[in-house]
């Protein structure tokens, strides 16, 4: 079960949620930046994973290749913190990138869900414990999902029934892997939720 739990936790690593959020975007609206064959859509998607997903990974290579953590599970408080200020630079970057891209609000919209949820973590991090960032990424992508309902012409309950159902699912395989106590889920997810709504409404 832990091998199967761990495939979960890759699967749905918080850094991947951006990447998947800009997806399920441009499946409800396909032709938000042209459709799915234009270029501008496809470089929207490289953009998200390069900036988001594939740099801040890099960093915690080379931190862990300085000895500065032990493993990329990031499991202690003090090993979260350099990674932190590293992915919030990038998150902020990406958050410009979009925000002056032309593109539709809605992705640099995202982005800054997803900046103002690292930079609640980073300082529950330090001013009290570590929360769950797999439960945090769930929180947002579930909140997204949600806010979406009530805009689309498209019937969205199947996400929502999906994105419920997965959301149980990471939180079952973080306990499963011993990541994080249940109340550290439940405070990531909350953080998720709160940070999406308040980027939507902004």
């Amino acid at each position: 079960m832990k091998q199967v739990a761990q495939i979960v936790s890759v699967i749905f690593h918080p850094l991947l949620l951006p990447t998947y959020t800009f997806l399920y975007v441009m499946y409800i609206n396909p032709y938000i930046v042209g459709g799915w064959a234009s270029p501008q859509m496809k470089i929207a998607i490289i953009q998200v994973f390069i900036n988001s997903f594939i740099f801040p990974v890099l960093v915690m290579l080379l931190l862990k290749g300085l000895g500065f953590v032990d493993n990329l599970q990031l499991k202690t408080r003090e090993e979260r913190f350099v990674p932190f200020i590293a992915t919030m630079i990038f998150y902020v970057w990406t958050y410009f990138v979009f925000s002056r891209s032309g593109l539709p609000e809605i992705f640099s919209d995202i982005i800054l869900a997803a900046t103002f949820a690292i930079v609640l973590a980073f300082l529950t991090t330090i001013l009290y414990h570590k929360i769950s960032l797999h439960g945090m990424g769930m929180g947002l992508l579930f909140a997204f999902i949600i806010n979406t309902v009530a805009m689309s012409q498209l019937n969205l309950l199947p996400f929502v029934f999906l994105i419920i159902l997965l959301s149980g699912i990471v939180g079952t395989a973080r306990l499963l892997l011993q990541a994080h106590q249940p109340r550290e889920l439940y405070a990531g997810f909350a953080v998720g939720l709160l940070c999406m709504n308040i980027a939507l409404l902004l």
